[in-house]
């Protein structure tokens, strides 16, 4: 029954709104215990319903500093969204696996995972999601040490110049 009306449905959603509650107040390890339930009584409901959890127990085992299993987490979030319409899924798996990647100092890693979140929200014409990507692609750049222009030193543009190129 879509919207887990059965059974282990319903565990499911329990599992998953206790879970979103300890999450809520901070109790990381009672949350991820929560969305583990929840995710071994899923296969009643539907596949979005599982991507949503999966998302929230990698976010919770990033809070929780559990970097690599949450990286576990988001990679089978982001095989799990293979349908075309839940390709948003796969966007917001490889923003947050970015972040966590970021938080250990793997900027390269980070940066592939922000380019491939930008094209597909790209592809997907999904507005919000190409801003959140950039902005983290952005921020990759950043903490890479590439958030200065090279110019030559003796090289000082003037406000017409700057003007004249249209910037």
């Amino acid at each position: 029954v879509a919207g887990g009306g059965t059974t282990a449905g319903l565990a499911a959603r329990l599992s998953q709104t206790e879970g979103d509650i300890a999450y809520l107040l901070g109790k990381n390890d009672e949350a991820i215990d929560q969305y583990r339930s929840a995710l071994r009584d899923s296969s009643a409901l539907d596949v979005e319903s599982r991507l949503s959890m999966l998302n929230n127990l990698g976010l919770a085992l990033t809070r929780n500093g559990q970097e690599e299993e949450a990286r576990s987490t988001f990679d089978a979030m982001y095989r799990g969204a293979s349908d075309s319409t839940l390709s948003s899924f796969r966007v917001q798996a490889d923003l947050n696996e970015g972040i966590v990647l970021i938080r250990t100092d793997r900027l390269e890693e980070a940066t592939e995972r922000f380019k491939r979140a930008k094209a597909l929200a790209e592809k997907l014409n999904d507005v919000s999601l190409q801003i959140m990507a950039s902005m983290r692609l952005a921020e990759s750049y950043r903490r890479g040490g590439y958030d200065r222009l090279l110019v030559p030193a003796d090289y000082s543009p003037t406000l017409a110049d700057v003007e004249a190129r249209g910037v």
